[in-house]
């Protein structure tokens, strides 16, 4: 979470004097766990006292931390730590869970010492347990699963730096996401958590896990190796909250337990039956005689004294009853007592997405909400990993001066973003506004010192001007550009190889030379930019032109730098194809028009030439249509067909702008220099057209003709693993598709959705640039939705239609999807289209950090020729430097990941061995220790649970580590902290 104000500007003073350091076993003990003891003849009701804090959504993050705003929710998230120490003070036999890691920082900054050690005394003892421990209770369908291990690695670090060893969580917490991804479960094995615990599920899903007792049941949430995952679902339809009548929080209107007889408000029995009554009606759900109930809410417990002294007697009154004992729990005793029954239990190997409430409530809406916001996420994710890239690679290089503080508020407004009411674009608009800010103050404090860490690293010390991102350049704004005659432009490349990224550079006119590392000219195009696409900035500045140079094969984990110069006010030749030449490309990558539509008609691309087509469509929302759910009125509505505004055809790029009405335009786009595999489609939506106040919900559809995917598609994992989804059918469950034919069918794309023809041997692919809802609702069809405009709301309780604006107007949005066909099959010494599809998808997530400067009276001519790579020698594309950030002043972070899957290509999915030793150009590795993904525990005292007996393979242990060979598999990521030395 990023803290903004007074307590932001703690969080970075405190910083500097957090520490961390590898002990000999550091980890979370289970010793740390203090479990009451479970009678076996009885069933056991293990009652999880907890509150369910956002971290924003119907206010600010401060203003739930200090109790503002009030008339929204009266709560102050300070007053429940506060109360909860208190009540469980005295009190050995009370446990409660403490979850988001964000607030309880906040808290922790703002305490003094005596209050510091009361915490740490009841984690220690036993009482106060953390769980789950990542910044936010994270959204599990738009999220990407780089940012998604981020959170949870700032999350642990604070646990770990301010309560040590039993503040190290091992059990997963995901209470309130609308629908579970098979992604988020393989990250939480790799954490090392023991279990993962869940309330909502789809409802039929939930009807038969109650039938056949399945709450309880073995998560394999990988297809590429054998870990598995304990998977506990709440068998209460209250998700997580306390069951009807027994919610004694000071938010909640049930009566309190009186158990005095001679009082004439006596309702102990009564109490007792009904509680009873519900419990006997869990168990029938679960194999064991453990029964999991949840005795919390949304920020509840600011009293806490109620909630514990009534269920202090709900306890009692049950301690002599023949069949039901009650005891004060935590999810991880709950999953102990389990555990020591050995029940069986089913293994489920798919996810739980889409999530629905009743057969006409979909969640799928959230998908695609607020897609700026989504697009903006992913902007300051690509900050924040070069930042950490950067800050290591300076320290390492003897950079003392470097602050890595500097990345802290980014960290924290990151995993803020992640949260299940944030990313998900479910929040009040004020709350989206607030993180925007957030967003922005840490990518600034972030960026701050990249001049001088990118000038040291350069071997420069002089001459060299301030950098900074253009935040802007996406609607084409970078004031750096557009004030200065000459611009030094900056590239990092954060990906493990080299690549050519295409340089983008607004500016209002004129003619530009562009120089780069080798002291030769630059191929590069100065192209005219859609009158219309930017006329609602009314206070702001967009160029008219962009200047597109192909910054060619940065290096690896390295910066080439390149010097834009003015040349003439004059306008360069432009080299424009004639209005009815509707062919781009040649035979190796291009596309084609319909000369009497003016839509696509073909695409060539791996050595096939394949009949598709593109347009835009719209749903027109139904009642009940909001930021979760998406209902549409009937089938979409095609656009009309566009007409052509311009056809350039240049030395660096060929492109097509199409106009198919006022509020919609698109660029459909090869590149020519470097290696660009793909076609851009770049489109402009907004502000949607909304008349009589019906809302629209805006799609692309991509069509291939005579194309048998036979209903079937494939969605990306949190840009991770593929899924196969098939049209109106669940793996494990059945349920009816007649009322939502549609909505039912629609499934989060965080990177990419593909279908397969397999008689062909044909796939087609589109990947985002963010999250969106895309389904395949006919042969050969594939769809994403890029905008919503809903003008009523949901009723889910977020209180607003979804109906933002921006600089005054409706939500204007601009994006870009990238098709890619080839062979389904893996060729042997040729790349496969799925392999191709995968490094695109890395090189579109992990863009290039660039970096603007005024050059303009600088001599910069060696500093253009010089580059940098932090890498010895580039990896394989199939292996990535995932990670590599400052952990202390002398240790890192450092993850290697292999980004594809078995069976996906003949070369690039077999096993590689990499010597980290030698992995850095400058610094050598020294001293690793191979740690759990979260970098917070060692790998080989990991102590988890040993699920063998239900029929999975127990996952073999790591070999003893060795720094000259890590071994990657397909799909693997290994995490060590190591240290850098410089190479003598």
């Amino acid at each position: 979470m990023g803290l903004n104000g007074t307590v932001l500007s703690l969080l970075l003073g405190a910083s500097a004097v957090l520490g961390f350091y590898i002990n000999a076993k550091i980890g979370a003990s289970k010793s740390c766990v203090k479990c009451h003891d479970v009678d076996p003849d009885k069933i056991t009701v293990h009652m999880i006292h907890h509150s369910h804090d956002d971290v924003g959504w119907l206010k600010t993050v401060d203003q739930y931390y200090w109790g503002l705003n009030n008339s929204i929710q009266h709560i102050g998230y300070q007053y429940i730590v506060n109360s909860v120490i208190n009540a469980l003070d005295g009190y050995p036999d009370r446990r409660f869970i403490q979850v988001e890691t964000a607030f309880f920082w906040m808290w922790w900054q703002h305490q003094d010492n005596v209050a510091r050690s009361k915490f740490k005394k009841l984690v220690d003892n036993g009482q106060l347990e953390i769980i789950n421990g990542a910044w936010s209770m994270n959204d599990e369908a738009c999220v990407n699963y780089q940012s998604t291990i981020d959170l949870f690695t700032w999350g642990f670090k604070i646990l770990n730096d301010t309560l040590g060893e039993c503040g190290n969580p091992t059990i997963a917490w995901q209470i309130d996401p609308f629908g579970h991804s098979r992604e988020h479960g393989s990250l939480m094995t790799k954490m090392g958590f023991d279990g993962l615990f869940f309330g909502r599920l789809d409802h039929n899903d939930r009807k038969v896990r109650k039938a056949s007792k399945d709450m309880d049941f073995i998560w394999k949430a990988s297809a590429n190796d054998d870990s598995v995952i304990y998977g506990g679902a709440f068998g209460t339809d209250n998700t997580y909250h306390s069951p009807g009548g027994f919610c004694f929080d000071l938010l909640c209107s049930d009566d309190a337990i009186v158990d005095d007889p001679d009082d004439e408000g006596y309702n102990l029995d009564e109490k007792v039956f009904s509680f009873e009554e519900e419990v006997k009606k869990y168990a029938s759900y679960y194999k064991t005689k453990n029964v999991i109930v949840t005795m919390g809410g949304d920020f509840y417990y600011q009293a806490a004294d109620i909630n514990f002294s009534n269920s202090d007697r709900l306890i009692k009154a049950f301690e002599n009853h023949p069949d039901i004992k009650l005891i004060y729990s935590t999810p991880s005793c709950y999953l102990q007592a389990v555990y020591e029954a050995k029940p069986e239990m089913t293994t489920k190997t798919d996810d739980f997405l889409p999530y629905s409430n009743d057969d006409d409530t979909y969640w799928v809406g959230f998908y695609s909400s607020k897609p700026n916001f989504k697009l903006y996420e992913r902007i300051s994710h690509n900050v924040l990993q070069s930042a950490k890239h950067l800050n290591s690679l300076a320290l390492a290089s003897g950079q003392r001066e470097v602050n890595v503080g500097s990345m802290d508020a980014l960290k924290g407004a990151s995993g803020v973003v992640q949260h299940h009411d944030a990313i998900t674009g479910t929040e009040k608009q004020h709350v989206n506004f607030d993180y925007l800010k957030m967003l922005t103050k840490g990518i600034n404090e972030a960026e701050a010192p990249f001049a001088s860490i990118i000038r040291n690293l350069l071997g420069k010390s002089s001459d060299f001007p301030e950098l900074s991102s253009c935040l802007l350049v996406n609607v084409s704004i970078c004031t750096v550009a557009q004030a200065s005659d000459e611009v030094l432009v900056v590239v990092y490349n954060p990906l493990s190889w080299p690549v050519d990224h295409v340089v983008r550079v607004p500016i209002d006119g004129g003619s530009y030379s562009v120089s780069g590392p080798k002291g030769d000219m630059i191929f590069d195009v100065v192209v005219p930019i859609s009158d219309f696409s930017y006329v609602l900035l009314d206070d702001m500045k967009p160029g008219k032109y962009e200047v597109v140079f192909v910054a060619s094969q940065v290096p690896p984990m390295g910066i080439n730098s390149y010097l834009l110069k003015k040349e003439s006010d004059e306008p360069s030749e432009q080299k424009s194809a004639d209005a009815d030449d509707f062919k781009f490309g040649d035979e190796n990558l291009g596309f084609e028009l319909d000369s009497s539509t003016n839509l696509l008609r073909s695409v060539t691309m791996n050595g096939k030439t394949v009949e598709i087509t593109q347009n835009f469509f719209y749903y027109t929302s139904k009642d009940g249509s909001g930021a979760y759910i998406f209902k549409p009125e009937g089938d979409a509505i095609s656009f009309d067909n566009p007409t052509i505004e311009r056809i350039f055809k240049g030395e660096v790029v060929e492109e097509v702008q199409q106009r198919f009405n006022n509020w919609t335009t698109q660029i459909i786009r090869i590149y020519k220099q470097g290696v660009h595999n793909y076609i851009e489609f770049d489109w402009l939506v907004g502000p949607v057209d909304v008349p009589n106040d019906t809302g629209k919900e805006i799609i692309t559809r991509f069509t291939v003709n005579e194309f048998a995917n036979e209903k079937t598609f494939y969605t990306d994992s949190n840009g991770r693993e593929m899924i196969e989804r098939i049209m109106n059918y669940r793996p494990t469950f059945e349920f009816d598709p007649a009322k939502q034919p549609i909505a039912s069918n629609y499934f989060p794309v965080t990177s990419k959705i593909t279908i397969k023809d397999k008689e062909q041997k044909l796939q087609v692919s589109v990947l985002n640039d963010r999250s969106q809802g895309g389904t395949s609702l006919d042969q050969g069809q594939i769809e994403l939705m890029i905008h919503r405009r809903t003008m009523r709301e949901d009723r889910k309780g977020v209180g607003e239609s979804l109906d933002e604006y921006e600089f005054g107007h409706g939500v204007v949005v601009r994006g870009q999807h990238y098709l890619v066909l080839g062979s389904t099959e893996a060729i042997e010494n040729v790349t496969s289209a799925t392999a191709q599809e995968r490094i695109l998808a890395q090189q579109k997530l992990l863009r290039p950090w660039i970096g603007f400067g005024n050059a303009s009276g600088k001599n910069l001519t060696e500093v253009v020729r010089k580059q940098f790579s932090g890498l010895k020698e580039k990896l394989p594309e199939n292996i990535n430097v995932l990670s590599l950030e400052p952990r202390t002043d002398t240790t890192h972070i450092l993850r290697l990941e292999h980004i594809l899957e078995k069976n996906e290509d003949s070369s690039l999915s077999q096993e590689v061995t990499v010597d980290i030793t030698e992995l850095f150009a400058e610094y050598t590795v020294e001293n690793p220790v191979e740690m759990v993904l979260g970098a917070n525990r060692q790998l080989e005292s990991l102590d988890t649970y040993d699920w063998s007996y239900t029929g999975n393979l127990k996952p073999a242990k790591r070999e003893r580590l060795n720094a000259n060979a890590i071994k990657l598999a397909p799909m693997d990521i290994r995490t060590f902290v190591v240290e850098l030395k410089k190479r003598n």
